[in-house]
């Protein structure tokens, strides 16, 4: 990478940012009724992030990524592919299951198989956080879950 790509993300960055700023005071609007500043919100804020992440590979690339490497350096990617995986069938079964069981069946495959803890921990973990999510989305912040075939 040159240093002129460098230059190139920081304008773009700054562009990006003024037209967050300008289609924000058009007005937003909401997503089942968008404003006139919606569009040029999304795509500037997309540019944003691509320009910034221009300029970090540009400079991880001059400092030759040491950090980088070292990183990524012990992921595996079966573990990988299994997180993405369950989430694809959590996203699945959310609606059919109910929240209560998908979110402990979930936890307890993270937990137990992909990160390999012993399974007590991984069934009392995954039992205190349903129950504590269930608390706080359902009661405290009211908001509705699908229930599942057992009416929780």
């Amino acid at each position: 990478m040159k240093i002129y790509d460098i230059y190139s993300g920081i304008f773009l960055g700054i562009v990006a940012i003024l037209t967050c700023i300008l289609s924000y005071r058009l007005g937003l609007g909401e997503i089942s009724n968008p404003g006139p500043g919606l569009t040029p919100f999304g795509v500037s804020s997309i540019l944003f992030l691509m320009s910034l992440g221009l300029v970090i590979r540009c400079i991880m690339e001059r400092m030759k990524a040491p950090l980088v490497r070292g990183i990524f350096k012990d992921v595996s990617l079966g573990r990988v592919i299994l997180v993405l995986i369950s989430l694809f069938a959590y996203g699945i079964s959310f609606e059919r299951f109910g929240f209560v069981i998908c979110t402990f069946f979930i936890l307890v495959f993270l937990l137990g198989v992909v990160s390999g803890q012993k399974w007590h921990f991984a069934i009392t973990i995954s039992v205190l956080i349903v129950i504590l999510s269930y608390l706080i989305f359902i009661f405290w912040l009211d908001i509705p879950f699908p229930k599942g075939p057992f009416g929780i």
